[in-house]
């Protein structure tokens, strides 16, 4: 068990102001196995002269590489509950480092639980839970602005208690924005947020085989970019739509795919945006929605 010092811990300057329990920085391999590492009293404020501080369990910074097996990471906020900062990470793999992430557990952050920027990650047979304290939640996972990598056989739970501050969609199991190359986002278990999966502005991955369950603001799968293959996943209880195509994310949505999908239980099975071209919309089982299939801005 690795716990935050009676000093708390200090926050360093790259990354606008990080504080990590373990830091790798520069281009060196270092593999993290069986370990608890737990961020409670970890005595910082929400920001210094620098601005914000990030909390992370586990940082791989400047190119840095290895894997995360077995860990469990938790307590990853500032502030007292539920006057959180907003900005605690479980796991952060930042600045073109490349990590795989196995078999671990996260809980307790208020920010997100893996967030890869601009690198590369593989995210394996992981469970993260949301806390339902604070303020400030992004996604359970995260692959943004120039990312790549995979997140197979996860199970994600838990950010219906995060106030709807992330976008209009809400706070989702997974996220992909401006991903650098495709990624296979596969047999996964989403349960309990605020939208399932969600794509910004990310073209040409693949969604394939997840189970999806109660997204209580928005989507199971939401599309805002092209070339995409959804095919194969399951998505029960979602507030809107079991997919959603929509290009409101300041690029298109077309030449999506979206087959083979079992959709129970929700306002419209598959909306999408009439300015939407070229998406391939058939073979789906669609079961108790209201629309099966919506052309439109919102389901009423």
């Amino acid at each position: 068990m690795i716990t935050a010092p009676a000093a708390g811990l200090a926050a360093s300057l790259n990354f606008g102001s990080l504080a990590a329990h373990v830091a790798v920085t520069g281009p060196i391999n270092v593999n993290i196995n069986n370990l608890a590492i737990d961020s409670a009293g970890n005595n910082l404020p929400c920001a210094n002269s620098s601005g914000n501080i990030s909390i992370f369990g586990i940082a791989y910074t400047a190119r840095s590489s290895g894997t995360v097996k077995n860990v469990a990471v938790r307590n990853q906020f500032g502030g007292t509950p539920p006057n959180t900062c907003g900005t605690g990470l479980s796991i952060g793999i930042i600045e073109g480092s490349n990590v795989a992430i196995q078999s671990s557990m996260m809980e307790q952050f208020d920010f997100g639980g893996v967030y890869v920027l601009g690198a590369n990650a593989s995210v394996l047979n992981n469970m993260i839970m949301g806390p339902g304290v604070g303020s400030g939640f992004t996604n359970l996972i995260s692959f943004y602005d120039g990312s790549s990598g995979y997140a197979t056989g996860n199970r994600l739970i838990d950010l219906n208690s995060a106030p709807l501050n992330n976008s209009p969609i809400g706070s989702c199991g997974i996220a992909l924005q401006k991903n650098a190359k495709p990624i296979e986002v596969s047999n996964n278990t989403i349960g309990s947020t605020q939208c399932g999966i969600a794509l910004y502005g990310s073209n040409g991955n693949s969604i394939v085989g997840n189970q999806i369950f109660g997204s209580s603001v928005s989507d199971g799968i939401y599309l805002c970019g092209s070339n995409n293959m959804v095919t194969g996943n399951t998505i029960a209880s979602s507030a809107i739509a079991g997919v959603e195509i929509d290009p409101t994310c300041q690029v298109p949505a077309n030449y999506n795919t979206v087959q083979n999908n079992v959709i129970n239980h929700t306002c419209a099975g598959i909306l999408s945006d009439p300015s939407t071209i070229g998406n391939t919309l058939d073979a789906n089982s669609i079961f108790n929605a209201t629309y099966n299939q919506l052309v439109g801005f919102t389901c009423p």
